[in-house]
């Protein structure tokens, strides 16, 4: 029972980890995930982890890379190899994690997450 303590406690520090190590990548290089879909895929997966900190990294990332692109821009017509626009349901999705995050317990809650979704929604409603 220890080890499977520790395992779960430990599981959230790779996904945490895991993500302030592609923020940082994306900070420095100012790489655009847009047309990386598995990256996509995993940033989007994060949004519904239990722990906050992976939580609010997720959001940061995708907050990150919504801010580079305009939410005009992503239609299907334009032709858009967008991850927002190829895999369908996406908008859908972020938008349901962020309004969940906004629906969070208070132990559950921080400012800084609230901000984050308030934002990623607020760029969601413009697209």
């Amino acid at each position: 029972l220890q080890s499977s303590l520790e395992s779960a406690d430990s599981d959230w520090e790779q996904h945490y980890f895991s993500l302030v190590s592609l923020e940082k990548v994306i900070t420095k290089s100012k790489v655009k995930l847009d047309d990386h879909h598995e990256l996509w895929s995993a940033v989007l997966l994060e949004l519904s982890h239990e722990h906050l900190w992976v939580k609010m990294t997720a959001s940061r990332v995708i907050g990150q890379q919504l801010e580079q692109i305009q939410p005009t821009a992503i239609d299907k017509e334009s032709g858009s190899k967008s991850f927002l626009v190829v895999r369908k349901g996406c908008l859908y999705d972020l938008a349901t994690h962020f309004c969940g995050h906004l629906d969070a317990e208070e132990f559950d809650m921080s400012t800084e997450l609230s901000e984050l979704a308030i934002k990623s929604l607020t760029w969601i409603a413009l697209a």
